[in-house]
């Protein structure tokens, strides 16, 4: 099995969530895992997009674990490098990080709070 790929994002996700009580709590997605490679069921989440723009952010969603909502609030310059690693381009590859994850969590963002 291969290593998880990781890239650290340059701007991180600001999540807000609502306990039961109607408590606040803010956390941030710093970290996402990489798919190991484009598949059709990457490819598939495109389907439910309204224009271009909308089907990239599905697609690359789909490829880091990220909900539509949490890619909404992603910022350009990380869309930008993501897209860029799949395309192959050396330099956004360079910025992946490989080797399990710090807290053992197999896929998906790494949510962590501040």
């Amino acid at each position: 099995m291969a290593e998880k790929r990781r890239y650290a994002l340059k701007h991180p996700i600001r999540v807000v969530t609502l306990s039961e009580a109607g408590v606040e709590k803010e956390s941030f997605i710093r970290e996402v895992t990489l798919a190991e490679r484009i598949k059709g069921r990457h490819m598939r989440a495109a389907d439910k997009a309204t224009g271009p723009a909308s089907a990239k952010l599905l697609m690359l969603g789909a490829l880091v674990g990220l909900s539509a909502r949490e890619m909404d609030e992603m910022d350009g310059e990380d869309i930008d490098t993501i897209d860029a690693i799949f395309e192959g381009d050396a330099d956004a590859l360079a910025q992946v990080v490989t080797g399990p994850l710090a807290d053992g969590q197999a896929t998906g963002p790494t949510p962590s709070t501040t």
